[in-house]
């Protein structure tokens, strides 16, 4: 968009111009392959069911790009070594988002509503941005409080150790040699050895705060089998004989080697 088309003294959108695809869009197809090449910066919203090979096709054109794509991707093994490599990471606006959807689509009871236009609409609460641009908000640190402070003030913590597990300190899973934290702003600032966070971190993640790790590296016994991703997850993701949800191990980069150095 180069030229003022409609004469208006102005370039803006009204200026748009465009042709249509031979084929169906398909992103495999060599006509939209073509345009991939061609492109500076992909934003689009791929096929949920291809996601990890729409993911692997914008790396093959080594493109930047800004993608939407339901949370439970993070936890898949490609992903995730994508994340934890800092080659891909979350945007901003994370969680619950609201889309239009066709006149005709069918009325839902949940999560659905019509507009004063007759228009459509449906939210998710599990869809975020994934992109390798990168942005501000990736480089804002948590404001976290020690150890010690977070076992007597943060009270969400202290319920929760006390009603899941039955204890009083942050406590360390059975098969991992990291401690549990249930919470990310319950993450201890002066805790230098590995530990486990919800996968919900990754959306307040700084690099240069923390490092992101492989977990496999952390097994307490060569019996406990390797994950692919990476992540605490499974039937191994145990603490007292309890399973956990989806645990993500990082460390404290200031803790680990008194810099902020970024790999």
């Amino acid at each position: 968009m180069d030229k003022d088309n409609n004469k208006s003294g102005r370039i803006d959108i009204e200026d748009l111009s465009w042709e249509y695809l031979d084929g169906d869009g398909d992103f495999r197809s060599k006509e939209v392959k073509k345009l991939r090449d061609e492109a500076d910066i992909i934003v689009t919203n791929p096929p949920f069911s291809l996601f990890r090979e729409f993911v692997d096709w914008i790396f093959e054109g080594k493109k930047d790009f800004i993608i939407l794509g339901n949370e439970n991707n993070e936890t898949d093994k490609d992903i995730f070594k994508l994340i934890r490599e800092s080659k891909m990471w979350l945007g901003k606006s994370n969680g619950e988002m609201a889309f239009r959807v066709p006149k005709t689509s069918e009325n839902r009871e949940t999560r659905f509503w019509v507009d004063e236009t007759g228009q459509k609409w449906r939210s998710f609460g599990n869809m975020c941005w994934f992109t390798n641009i990168d942005l501000g908000r990736r480089h804002q640190p948590l404001r976290l409080m020690n150890m010690e402070d977070n076992l007597k003030f943060n009270k969400p913590l202290i319920k929760t150790l006390k009603e899941k597990y039955n204890v009083d300190s942050y406590p360390e899973f059975d098969n991992y040699s990291v401690i549990e934290v249930p919470r990310y702003d319950a993450i201890p600032n002066d805790y230098a050895k590995p530990m486990a966070v919800p996968i919900t971190f990754l959306k307040y993640h700084d690099p240069y705060q923390f490092k992101i790790l492989n977990a496999n590296d952390f097994r307490k016994s060569d019996e406990i089998p390797k994950k692919a991703h990476g992540l605490i997850k499974d039937k191994e993701s145990t603490i007292n004989g309890k399973a956990t949800y989806v645990r993500v191990v990082i460390i404290n980069r200031s803790e680990e080697d008194g810099s902020k150095a970024k790999d």
